[in-house]
């Protein structure tokens, strides 16, 4: 916080010895300006810093262990679609937090109970169904393609059977 402030009472006097003294050379206006300009990201840079390092703390409470966190975003990103089931996620959340939550509180993230955690099996469980699926889908739009393309051919037969019956004539 300190040295947002000296930037800011250097960028104040460079503000008051620009009003007061006539600037007569170019090189001087120049100078001038990358000063400001040299302060001003100096100083923004350090509030903004001092804004990230007060909320850091907070951010690590929410999440404690940064293993089970990269876990969960691992597991997330290989699955695909999210599943939510509203009565596993209204009983992961206890009263205390869910208040804090509506009124604005910083902690978020609703940590499950060890009972309601996914366990591996169920999680590769729900993976392989999710890929079946994904299979199933790429099997049926394929077969769509395919009368499609039939379609067209039988189409494209007519009209040249039509087009040789009007030429013949």
């Amino acid at each position: 916080m300190e040295l947002t402030t000296i930037c800011l009472t250097v960028l104040i006097i460079t503000f008051l010895l620009i009003g007061n003294s006539p600037i007569q050379m170019p090189r001087e206006a120049w100078g001038y300006a990358l000063a400001k300009v040299f302060f001003a990201v100096i100083g923004g840079a350090s509030f903004f810093g001092q804004i990230i390092l007060t909320a850091l703390p907070e951010l690590q409470k929410t999440h404690d262990n940064p293993e089970d966190y990269f876990e969960h975003i691992s597991k997330i990103l290989r699955q695909g679609r999210a599943k939510l089931r509203t009565s596993s996620f209204i009983g992961a959340i206890s009263p205390r937090e869910g208040a804090s939550h509506r009124s604005g509180a910083s902690t978020w993230a609703a940590k499950p109970q060890a009972s309601q955690a996914f366990s591996r099996s169920q999680f590769w469980e729900e993976e392989e169904d999710w890929v079946a699926r994904a299979k199933e889908n790429k099997k049926k739009k394929k077969k769509k393609k395919k009368k499609k393309k039939k379609k067209k051919k039988k189409k494209k037969k007519k009209k040249k059977k039509k087009k040789k019956k009007g030429s013949s004539r």
